[in-house]
């Protein structure tokens, strides 16, 4: 069994048994907890009261909300007229900064080339392009999140924000109770290609098997982790990660505050993504796992 072997890279006890045991299909992700208890905590004990030691969740690609990301700003010569961002515009809690684009500052003679700075070209002032991107609360009602990108410039000589900032957000759908969430998108230089991205706290042990590489900026790795796969016919893409309970926890109470807290314990999550010959459509199957940790010898 594919997902039972990484479990064992991970280091999670009872490994043995997990060859054998059935794994324990929740259902949908969005079914009621039991008062006091979280939905993940409810799913899990369904499954061990039944001898399983997974509890999982198979949902359609279809079900994943398609989302058009917005490209990054251009970066400007910001010495041109360019005034400080209003106070406030640039609100980055939690959020992590993914990418920064140096913009080529130039006089009128010079505008657009790529060239030693002339004097005047070095009093223009120089920008680069930003993008910060993260989770925001999410909506324990309808099982999403809304994820944010922030794009805007800043004046490398006046250290500060310029120009106007642009704030983009898109849905990403609950794929394990308040743990994983998954949009899919297009990327700008391959639109022909589908992708998955999952976002989930951080983790202290990752695995991510893919049948061909991302572009690095679908790779977020900070407060929260977004990691994405690609999606092929016939082919089998997956993540299985380790979660401390202490990253569970501020994450919970970053994207879904009031919740019932999570488990204590650290968790092990997967995701598989994977078309084969009888399936019409890609499948998602992601699960959670307790970790029981071997005592040493």
């Amino acid at each position: 069994m594919r997902l039972a072997a990484l479990l064992c890279l991970l280091g999670a006890a009872g490994c043995a048994r997990s060859t054998q045991a059935p794994v324990r299909d929740a259902g949908h992700p969005a079914a009621t907890g039991r008062r006091g208890l979280s939905r993940v905590e409810v799913m899990l004990r369904r499954a061990e009261a039944l001898g399983y030691e997974m509890a999982r969740v198979t949902l359609t690609l279809n079900e994943i909300p398609e989302v058009q990301l917005p490209p990054m700003l251009e970066a400007h010569a910001a010495g041109r007229g360019a005034t400080a961002s209003p106070e406030g515009a640039w609100d980055l809690s939690g959020l992590a900064f993914v990418e920064e684009r140096e913009g080529v500052a130039s006089c009128g003679p010079h505008e657009g080339e790529v060239r030693p700075f002339c004097a005047s070209c070095q009093a223009a002032g120089r920008s680069r392009s930003r993008r910060a991107e993260g989770p925001r609360r999410g909506s324990g009602v309808r099982h999403v999140v809304d994820y944010e990108f922030v794009d805007g410039n800043y004046d490398i000589g006046a250290h500060q924000d310029v120009g106007e900032t642009r704030k983009t957000r898109v849905s990403a759908k609950e794929v394990l109770p308040h743990l994983v969430y998954a949009f899919r998108f297009a990327h700008e230089t391959e639109p022909g290609v589908a992708l998955v991205s999952l976002v989930m706290p951080p983790a202290v042990d990752i695995s991510v098997s893919r049948s061909r590489p991302v572009d690095p900026r679908d790779e977020v790795d900070g407060s929260f982790r977004r990691t994405t796969l690609p999606v092929r016919p016939g082919g089998s893409e997956s993540v299985v990660a380790r979660l401390t309970g202490e990253a569970t926890a501020a994450w919970i109470a970053g994207v879904s505050p009031g919740a019932p807290p999570l488990p204590q314990e650290d968790l092990v999550v997967g995701v598989e993504l994977s078309q084969t010959g009888s399936e019409p459509k890609p499948q998602l199957v992601a699960w959670v796992s307790r970790v029981h940790d071997a005592p040493p010898p």
